[in-house]
């Protein structure tokens, strides 16, 4: 028996001006798929600490897409306080405060440590810093996140045999209000309603449910025109897209790490001492034909190659310093019964 700890996450017709998203027919073009390229090459040059050549295709990156996003600018800003360029970080960071990253994140990553100490950096932690993003707008969005986990709080692992019928007209609702402020005020982006961290931003948590038995609207088509516009990142577009269409074409939930932990007593919490338990951590190991497959669907969309992200989470699991986002990136499973856990370790590639 086995029990999932984490992951790195029917249409019944709503009517069709609910994802005409004119909002964003006003946008730029741009070349997502170009800008997706050169991030992928800074991000496997941060992984060989060339970080003057991580710059420079973050500076390639930028000329295909109207505002690079926060993950990237953040990992720019990273790349420039270990290389002593005080006076460049300095603008990135207090950009990223503006879009409402929480400082305190930057205060305790120790890359910062040196700039912090400067005089380029010395008056950020207390520095006021006006918030660039739609305030207005983003407490709707965080409402709606609200609306969404409520019930599902309360039984997080069987919410819907509870409160399946209050939950879906709470989504459906919850549909509605998100695709009416996508028509009025656009895609939401970082820049349009802000930022906290740099993981998720909450109005994924909806495309998320939708999707699977309790689907009520279809969001992939709005999510490629969000892309060919460069309001989302590759990364993110191709998760949610997958979990609209439930169907991993790119392999997501199944090239990433996963930890396997041997727990007959069920009393492992994510984030214990793995020493006190039989584990072992690493990737599954895929058949050629298998790999291809995912690797040509990964290439045809814009995504890196499998080994390039495996290259990344191996990287990210060691240094802190730098932010990566993967979806499936990380999961972690834990085991009741020995034999089920020796099966399912025996095909590992370890980490």
């Amino acid at each position: 028996m086995k029990n999932i700890l984490l992951t790195g996450i029917m249409i019944l017709g709503f009517p069709g001006n609910y994802f005409t998203l004119s909002a964003q027919e006003n946008q730029k073009n741009c070349d997502i798929r170009q800008y997706a390229y050169y991030t992928n090459l800074a991000e496997l040059a941060i992984t060989d600490s060339a970080y003057q050549k991580a710059i420079a295709y973050y500076d390639s990156a930028s000329q295909f897409i109207d505002s690079p996003f926060a993950k990237d600018r953040y990992n720019k800003s990273v790349c420039y306080a270990l290389s002593g360029n005080y006076e460049e970080c300095r603008p990135v960071l207090l950009y990223l405060a503006g879009k409402g990253l929480d400082r305190q994140i930057i205060i305790d990553n120790p890359a910062f440590k040196e700039f912090l100490a400067s005089e380029a950096g010395k008056d950020f932690p207390e520095l006021k810093i006006d918030l660039t993003y739609n305030i207005r707008l983003r407490a709707i969005y965080d409402s709606i996140h609200e609306a969404d986990q409520y019930f599902r709080r309360k039984h997080p692992k069987n919410y819907h045999d509870y409160y399946h019928d209050t939950i879906t007209k709470i989504d459906a609702s919850n549909v509605k209000l998100m695709n009416e402020l996508i028509v009025q005020y656009g895609w939401p982006t970082e820049d349009l309603i802000g930022i906290s961290d740099l993981g998720f931003l909450k109005y994924e948590i909806i495309v998320i449910h939708q999707s699977h038995t309790f689907q009520i609207y279809n969001y992939s088509v709005d999510i490629l025109k969000a892309l060919e516009k460069g309001l989302i990142d590759m990364t993110t577009a191709a998760y949610l897209i997958s979990r609209s269409n439930s169907r991993d074409d790119f392999g997501l939930m199944e090239i990433g790490y996963v930890l396997h932990v041997f727990d007959p007593e069920g009393t492992y919490k994510m984030g214990e001492d793995l020493n006190k338990y039989q584990h072992k951590a690493g990737f599954v190991q895929l058949p050629d034909e298998t790999s291809l497959k995912y690797d040509l669907k990964r290439k045809e969309f814009g995504l890196e190659s499998i080994e390039n992200f495996r290259q990344k989470i191996i990287f990210s699991d060691k240094d802190k310093r730098f932010y990566f986002k993967y979806y499936g990136g990380k999961s972690g499973v834990t085991w009741s019964g020995y034999e089920d856990y020796e099966y399912a370790v025996k095909n590992m590639v370890e980490f």
